[in-house]
Parts: structure tokens; sequence; C-alpha cells
């Protein structure tokens, strides 16, 4: 449940109303017991959730130690950066905070931040096209075919993932600015 939703039930109940007062009960523990949480909390909360898993996922390359240092290597090196630049990307969320600053430096925040992350984005492509190219060049120097099909599936599979998350993403983003939007309106 986002804020606005809250806001919408809550703006929504009637003293007078035919709804048991449990709802409006249940709506009180769910913000007392923080179940609800904001667009922003939500972001911020993925963006370390990726850095994370960004920070683990060099533990799948340790089978391909004896394949290719290099490789290794690198893709340690990638996973280190992008996790990097996924807690900056969470942190950065953090500190948009409407309660604190005006709207308008809200906004402006989070204008920044969907540039900042288009910028990431973009070094992660560029950073990450090389590193898949050197994979599959390994994968394919093995010669064995089930190898090379389970790499390339792999490839289109994450990338499916991959397109699927940054949607996601932007979706919060835009859901984020244009609930700033709204305030900004009152």
């Amino acid at each position: 449940m986002t804020i606005d939703e809250l806001k919408r039930t809550w703006n929504n109940i009637d003293t007078r109303s035919t709804l048991p007062p449990s709802s409006a009960e249940g709506i009180e523990q769910r913000v007392a017991l923080h179940l609800v949480s904001s667009t922003r909390d939500k972001l911020s909360a993925q963006f370390y959730r990726m850095a994370v898993i960004c920070g683990l996922s060099p533990l799948m390359f340790i089978p391909l130690w004896k394949f290719s240092h290099a490789l290794v290597i690198s893709a340690v090196c990638f996973f280190v950066i992008m996790a990097t630049l996924q807690l900056v990307l969470g942190l950065k969320t953090d500190r948009i905070d409407i309660t604190r600053s005006s709207i308008k430096r809200a906004l402006e925040s989070t204008v920044n931040l969907e540039s900042l992350r288009g910028k990431f984005r973009i070094a992660g492509m560029c950073l990450g096209a090389p590193l898949l190219t050197f994979l599959g060049i390994v994968m394919y120097e093995q010669n064995d075919m089930a190898i090379l099909i389970g790499f390339i599936s792999g490839v289109i599979i994450g990338s499916i993932i991959g397109l699927i998350k940054n949607a996601r993403l932007a979706a919060q983003i835009r859901m984020m600015k244009e609930e700033l939007n709204d305030i900004d309106e009152y």
C-alpha cells in the first residue's frame, strides 16, 4: 500500500459509514507498524537489493577461474562498480525528503536521480558489453555446444529480466514525480 492509497482510503472513511470500525483500526495499525511505505522507500529498497545482488554476483564466476583468470577478475571489478553505483542511487533516493525540504527541491532531486540513473545505466551497459563478449569468447573456446547454448540462453533471459526491471524502476520514479507534482499543485 502506497502513501497515496492510504490517503485515499483514510479520506474515504466516513464516521457515519457502514464500514466496520475494524477497517479504520486496520489502517491505523498498518501505519503504526510501518507496513505502509512510500514510493521513495520502495525505490531505495530496490536499489539496495540490487547493490547486494551485485555484491554477491562475483561468486557465480568462481567456477570459471580455471578457464580464465582475466575473465573472473574483470567480472569481479564490474560487479564491484555496479554495486557501488546501485548503492549511490539508493543513498540519493534516501536523501529525497519532502518533510525537511520543499516540494520543488524534492522534485528537482527526483529528476536528478532519474538522470543519474540513466547515466549509470549507460555506464553499466558500456562496461557489461565487453564483459559479456569476453565471457562468450571463453565459453566458445570450450568447444562444448551445451555451454554455448547455456550462455546464449542466459544472455537472452537476463536481457529480458533487465528490461522488465528497468521498466519497473522507471515507472516508480515516474510515479514519485507525479506524487510530488500532485502535492505541489495543492
